[in-house]
């Protein structure tokens, strides 16, 4: 490992990359460019344990309601001001209210400062899962007292990571690079934890939504990492004279998701007639070329939470037959329902698929493709009827199943899923402190989605990552992080 940066290593995204500002993107592929320039308060390792990052230690009160972090006093903001108290609460405060992200921390009631080096978080109702809600990889993250207020981090941001972005045009590239002031943890690097190092004195951004094009661009070496090589490309790569790729088993879901509060979507028996519709191996194998698990599960095996017996629960065999009587007792009568698909082209790809089985009950889908910044927004507002989307793994199952949370209210989540019974369910599990019971706990909310045709999962992503010779310290991982410090160019 060099003892300091040098060269250049170009990185292609495919979507994303719509903001600098990480409070309005919370796409999975945006950050792979945000995690180097922003952190949270924790962060997680390579078993998906939280580990202290901003925050050098933490301890949570006998009723799991308080969360009193001590703070570092050696982190620089990019502008190089120190991090204290008052940023945090502000950071929090600001997510709580702004972000795209915010029904993430809906359990916080409020925000203290205590001293200048130790903050408070005060929850609704208990939690044994914020600090790894905290450490979400897509994070929390810490910015300076004003940063973000009028959108300003879009053209001015401001973080703590070992890199720090110098210029970032929407949707085209983002350059970064080393951040003198950084100081790097002691402990081993694990995961998103632990020591981090900027190696490489330029890191580019580019999107390029074509995987096609981007694969291309690895072969001439206009790209040095290349996350997702399409899957058709794979065996052929392997023989590159100048780079190869790196496989193994991923942890990202590919799924559709439904509103229920838009019509017809609202009756459980249309919902449950387009999931009796669906084969899912033939997503598995026309998408994504048979690289991947067929899934019944967001959450795949390697995550801490994982229970075989929520996986294996799945009511819904392929059965034609069983779609087209239900729709007959719904009374169904041929009303389209549209079906949304952001920029990736697998999300395109299966909701073609999707119209076509779903075509074959008697059931009417329209497709509609949108570029990645308008497919997120609608999403999030609920403006939309069904996506066909994809979605890295949750650092927790609470921040999973939150997703569904309605807390006594009317369809309050993006889903337009509200049920007390599940909302009770949901505040028990996350409440509870013991691993074993809150996995028990949380797969009976699985469960429970299920038999309610809530959530519809088709596969689980294989990782692939294209890597230039050039470059060494890069491994992939099963969570599909594209880490970047402790990454240098070897030559």
């Amino acid at each position: 490992m060099p003892d300091k940066p040098s060269g250049k290593v170009s990185v292609r995204l495919w979507t994303g990359m719509q903001t600098s500002d990480p409070f309005q993107d919370v796409g999975a592929s945006s950050w792979n460019l945000l995690r180097s320039a922003y952190e949270g308060l924790t962060a997680l390792d390579d078993k998906l344990v939280p580990q202290p990052m901003l925050a050098k230690s933490w301890k949570v009160s006998d009723d799991a309601k308080t969360y009193t972090f001590a703070l570092r006093d050696d982190v620089l903001f990019h502008n190089e001001k120190p991090m204290v108290a008052s940023d945090v609460k502000y950071s929090l405060d600001y997510y709580r209210s702004k972000s795209l992200g915010k029904a993430n921390l809906s359990s916080v009631g409020s925000v203290d400062v205590v001293d200048e080096h130790t903050v408070a978080i005060h929850l609704k109702r208990p939690s044994g899962g914020l600090a790894a809600d905290l450490a979400n990889p897509i994070v929390v993250p810490i910015v300076p007292s004003g940063s973000a207020d009028g959108g300003k981090l879009a053209t001015t941001p401001i973080g703590t990571g070992p890199y720090q972005i110098e210029s970032f045009e929407p949707q085209v590239r983002g350059v970064l690079k080393p951040f003198a002031g950084y100081k790097p943890l002691t402990t081993p690097a694990a995961g998103l934890a632990g020591r981090k190092v900027a190696l490489i004195d330029t890191l580019e951004f580019l999107l390029v939504a074509d995987d096609q094009v981007a694969a291309a661009g690895l072969e001439t070496g206009e790209f040095d990492l290349v996350p997702r090589v399409p899957t058709s490309d794979i065996k052929r790569f392997s023989s590159l004279p100048g780079a190869k790729v790196l496989t193994g088993p991923g942890s990202g879901s590919v799924s559709i998701s439904m509103n229920l509060g838009k019509g017809p979507l609202d009756d459980p028996r249309i919902r449950q007639a387009l999931t009796y519709a669906i084969d899912k191996s033939a997503m598995l194998d026309v998408t994504a070329f048979g690289f991947g698990r067929i899934a019944n599960s967001f959450h795949p095996p390697e995550v801490n939470w994982y229970l075989k017996d929520a996986e294996d629960y799945w009511p819904y065999a392929h059965d034609p037959e069983k779609a087209k009587k239900l729709l007959a007792e719904a009374g169904y009568d041929g009303q389209p329902i549209v079906v949304f698909a952001g920029s990736p082209p697998y999300q395109e790809q299966n909701a073609v698929i999707l119209q076509q089985q779903a075509q074959a009950v008697g059931l009417k889908l329209t497709v509609q493709k949108m570029d990645q910044t308008t497919f997120i927004t609608r999403t999030a507002n609920s403006d939309y009827q069904m996506s066909s989307t994809g979605s890295p793994f949750r650092a927790s199952p609470d921040l999973f199943y939150n997703q569904y949370y309605c807390g006594g209210g009317s369809a309050k989540n993006q889903y337009g899923y509200c049920d007390p019974s599940y909302d009770a369910g949901f505040e028990k599990a996350s409440a509870t402190i013991d691993q074993a019971q809150r996995n028990q706990l949380f797969a009976g909310l699985e469960k429970k989605l299920k038999d309610d045709a809530v959530i519809l999962p088709l596969y689980i992503n294989d990782v692939a990552v294209g890597v230039s010779n050039k470059i060494s310290g890069f491994t992939p991982n099963v969570y599909d992080w594209l880490i970047v410090w402790n990454v240098w160019i070897s030559s």
